[in-house]
């Protein structure tokens, strides 16, 4: 089991990247995040129950697909705080270990659920907001 990333720095080390709350519409922040990975030349792929692709690639629509290699994948999380908790609830429960939650994406739940995972002395997360 590979540790969690430490830092942003880190968090950008990864092999791949998950951008959950991503859009197709090119003036969200969703699609935004998209882009700069792409940009970047890192390996992402957004994450989207209601839209197919998103610049030109496939969207994951359950993150139980990702299976079984999570703990080299970077989240990026592009959603309202009522939502982010549940997410990252279940994306935590499947294994994924590290998160950059996007400004504005997080709540006083969501950093109380923050302290739960990153707390834990084993599967400790790695959270950067």
């Amino acid at each position: 089991m590979s540790p969690a990333v430490a830092d942003i720095s880190s968090f950008f080390k990864l092999g791949r990247f998950l951008v959950i709350g991503a859009s197709a519409d090119r003036a969200k922040f969703g699609n935004k995040v998209v882009r700069s990975y792409q940009q970047a030349g890192l390996s992402v792929q957004p994450f989207s129950k209601r839209t197919e692709s998103i610049e030109g690639i496939p969207c994951v629509k359950n993150l139980a697909d990702i299976l079984p290699t999570q703990e080299d994948i970077g989240i990026s999380i592009v959603t309202p705080p009522g939502a982010t908790r549940m997410l990252m609830e279940e994306a935590y429960n499947l294994g994924f270990r590290n998160f950059f939650l996007q400004p504005g994406t997080h709540d006083s739940s969501c950093d109380q659920y923050i302290s739960e995972i990153t707390d834990k002395s084993d599967n400790c997360a790695s959270v950067i907001k």
